[in-house]
């Protein structure tokens, strides 16, 4: 265990303050990219979490940082999909959010695929993906712990699945994405 001291519970303190943060800055501005920023905030403050919950509970053991890439993904999407319907360059949106504060290390794996719409030359299927949902499924429900952002992520990558891109890479949600607009190029 590399986490200081061994102990939970100042990650979670660090990821309530952040959540707290974004929430409030949500809330207080009307600016969009404030708000994009505070959901990221809050979106980080969820991952810390997650990670934190994955290296401390032997059930979710190594599950944590699979867990926070998944949401992540979908975020990506979501981002890039509301760009592309405000009449943007999908494309565009990758270099301008990936050059920003709202980048991931996500977004500039798969946002260039997603924007492009190529996600054939898969890093991680989302088959595998199925596998390890599976697993941190089966973690949560065993210890009880509840995952509302897993559980509003997870039916993007079984639509997935369904719609045949098993082979793909994950940034394949964003078809899952633009399909549920009907919006498929």
């Amino acid at each position: 265990m590399s986490l200081i001291a061994g102990h939970l519970e100042p990650y979670l303190v660090l990821s309530g303050l952040l959540f707290s943060i974004g929430s409030f800055g949500f809330l207080a501005r009307r600016n969009a990219i404030s708000m994009l920023m505070s959901v990221e905030i809050m979106l980080n403050a969820v991952n810390i979490a997650v990670v934190a919950f994955g290296a401390f509970i032997p059930a979710l053991a190594g599950e944590g940082i699979a867990f926070a890439m998944l949401i992540i993904a979908v975020a990506a999407a979501e981002a890039i999909l509301l760009g592309k319907r405000l009449g943007l360059n999908p494309a565009e949106v990758v270099r301008v959010v990936g050059e920003g504060a709202g980048s991931s290390r996500m977004l500039q794996v798969r946002g260039p695929m997603m924007a492009s719409r190529n996600w054939k030359d898969a890093t991680m299927k989302v088959s595998i993906w199925q596998k390890d949902m599976s697993i941190i499924s089966d973690a949560l429900a065993d210890t009880l712990t509840p995952a509302p952002l897993f559980a509003a992520s997870a039916p993007i990558y079984h639509a997935a699945q369904a719609l045949g891109l098993g082979d793909q890479d994950t940034a394949s949600v964003m078809a899952v994405l633009e399909h549920m607009v009907g919006d498929s190029a």
